[in-house]
């Protein structure tokens, strides 16, 4: 028989609330510890109550600050190549809008030749096109 799908909003009882926290939480260093074993990753894990208690698990003893130590060196990788894709990423846009600009000044001169042309085939104007 299975269970009903419990709807995802905050349990309003508090004595309910803490017992699925407690549940909840203990499934999950479980399923954490389970995943760390059978693919040999390293997993840090930190959950803090809403009281503010901390909850911590590590797939070894000494991997917690290690872990936390690789993600910061890597969080500060991801921002470096962050930087640089947005530096490049603006050089495009400037490029872009020069180019942009330059097609604009062309087509506004290809224009002005073509209204001299008519009006020189039309007699209007005897007005030399530059050559």
């Amino acid at each position: 028989m299975g269970r009903k799908k419990l709807a995802m909003k905050q349990i309003e009882d508090k004595s309910k609330r803490l017992v699925t926290f407690s549940k909840r939480r203990s499934g999950l260093i479980k399923k954490a510890n389970q995943l760390s074993v059978l693919c040999d990753v390293d997993i840090a894990l930190l959950v803090f109550s809403s009281s503010g208690k901390l909850y911590k698990f590590s797939s070894s003893p000494d991997s917690l600050i290690n872990l936390v130590k690789h993600y910061r060196n890597q969080l500060g990788e991801a921002e470096e190549l962050e930087a640089v894709k947005i530096t490049e990423t603006q050089l495009m846009l400037d490029s872009l809008t020069a180019l942009h600009q330059q097609l604009i000044q062309f087509h506004l001169f290809d224009l002005t030749n073509r209204r001299g042309i008519r009006k020189n085939s039309t007699g209007n104007s005897t007005r030399r096109l530059p050559c």
